[in-house]
């Protein structure tokens, strides 16, 4: 998930990170120059979340609570979403409405793969790139998507690669 954020996120993007957990997405977005917010309802997790941007001496915003904590309007150039499908699925079309130039979804197995491609084409997002990684015996999934106006401005700058 990391590196298929960092390598299609620009200077001053904005970042909505869900299930932000230890927040090490959002933080190395902050990095790179990014602005954005971490959502997490692990409570625990979101304060450790902001331990972890100071240890970094980073200025980080976590917000303990579910993506209803984030309002309907708010568009991110980016949402990073690294949670297993079963909490994603639900969230899935809120994730999206929020992003306004990809999504990278991460934490779904290979058997769930499928599913998640055919979700995020009928919500009309176009699959950019993938990335996979073996542990524990199961094959774990990572995938960037492109949003409908990203694709028409993608096509007319060559300043995008797609590796996919």
């Amino acid at each position: 998930a990391l590196e298929l954020l960092l390598d299609a996120l620009e200077p001053r993007d904005r970042v909505l990170d869900v299930g932000t957990g230890s927040g090490i997405l959002l933080l190395a977005a902050l990095r790179f120059g990014a602005s954005g917010l971490g959502v997490e309802i692990d409570p625990v997790a979101c304060a450790n979340a902001g331990d972890n941007a100071r240890a970094n001496g980073l200025r980080a915003r976590f917000v303990a609570g579910s993506l209803e904590a984030v309002s309907r309007t708010e568009r991110f150039d980016v949402v990073a979403a690294n949670m297993l499908w079963s909490r994603l699925e639900p969230w899935l079309p809120r994730i999206c409405e929020h992003a306004a130039r990809f999504v990278v979804l991460s934490g779904h197995l290979d058997r769930e793969r499928e599913r998640v491609h055919a979700r995020m084409r009928r919500a009309g997002w176009a699959l950019e790139r993938e990335a996979s990684e073996p542990q524990s015996g199961d094959l774990w999934c990572a995938s960037r998507w492109l949003h409908a106006r990203a694709r028409q401005s993608s096509s007319s700058s060559s300043s995008i690669d797609s590796k996919e």
